[in-house]
This record gives C-alpha cells, sequence and structure tokens, in this order.
C-alpha cells in the first residue's frame, strides 16, 4: 500500500484484500503451532530417552544427550522462530487492518463535514 486509498470502491478492496491475507496468516499460525508442539514434544522425548540411555560423568552425560538430540533441538528451534514469526505477521497484518479502518473512519468524517458544512446562499 503505496498510496491511500482514492474511493470507497479502493477502500473496500484493500479491506477485503488484507482480510484475506489475514485469514491465510491465521491459518499459518495455526499450521505453525502445532508444529513448534509436535518438535518440542519429540525433543524433549528424545532428550530424555537419551539421559537414560547414558552412563558417565554429568558432564559426559549432558554432552552425550546433546549430541543425540541435536538434530531434534535444531527442528525444534526452527519451529520456534517459524511460530513466532507467523505471531509478528498476524500482528502486522492486524496493524494495517487497523490503519485502514482509520482511514475509512476519516473518509466518513469528510464526508459528513462536507454534507452539513453552511453554503453560502443566493450571492
Amino acid at each position: 500500500m503505496s498510496t491511500a486509498p482514492t474511493s470507497v470502491a479502493e477502500l473496500y478492496g484493500l479491506f477485503h484484500e488484507l482480510s484475506k491475507k489475514l485469514t491465510q496468516a491465521k491459518d499459518l499460525l495455526e499450521a505453525r503451532v502445532e508444529l513448534n508442539a509436535v518438535a518440542e514434544r519429540d525433543y524433549r522425548k528424545q532428550r530424555a530417552v537419551a539421559w537414560f540411555e547414558t552412563s558417565g560423568t554429568a558432564k559426559q552425560r549432558e554432552d552425550q544427550v546433546d549430541a543425540a538430540t541435536a538434530d531434534l533441538r535444531y527442528t525444534r528451534d526452527v519451529a520456534q522462530g517459524l511460530h513466532r514469526a507467523s505471531i509478528e505477521d498476524n500482528r502486522n497484518k492486524r496493524q494495517q487492518l487497523s490503519m485502514l479502518q482509520t482511514v475509512g473512519n476519516l473518509a466518513k468524517a469528510e464526508a459528513e463535514l462536507i454534507r452539513t458544512a453552511p453554503r453560502e446562499v443566493g450571492v
């Protein structure tokens, strides 16, 4: 949106387009929430199993567990990052929608002012 809408039809079109994008972003966020939860569950399960299966000093066991779960930890971290990115994308789109609502309210107020402004009669 590089320029302000110039008509009610254009404003409505922008509302409609942004509404669709917000719905898509919400759907993507829901999917990423599930992926994030699955990745966290898988990582924690594997970590618990790895602790059970290791032996040695606490530091040796910790190193073995970290090595055994590195790929799952990476998957979990990526899922968390994508989840946070989706949250920010949703916030961004809601802010855009709010801005469009403000522009629409401004246009409505201007139209009301024009409609009710005093006019010179019989010059």
